[in-house]
């Protein structure tokens, strides 16, 4: 069975980071994610954004 990746960092090459399901319950995972992205190395999905949202709620990701 196939994880399905929520979101993804370009780095380390030439494969990327995958982040599913698991890795975005982790709050300290979802800061680093947002360190990366805000310096345009990775991008998280729709399906990403609507679980992270769900989960931790606005007020844990603000």
């Amino acid at each position: 069975m196939e994880m399905k990746w929520l979101a993804y960092r370009i780095y380390p090459k030439p494969f990327g980071t995958t982040y599913p399901y698991i890795d975005l319950m982790n709050k300290a995972i979802v800061e680093k994610l947002f360190d990366y992205c805000q310096i345009l190395e990775a991008m998280i999905s729709r399906e990403g954004w609507n679980f992270l949202i769900n989960y931790h709620g606005y007020q844990v990701l603000y």
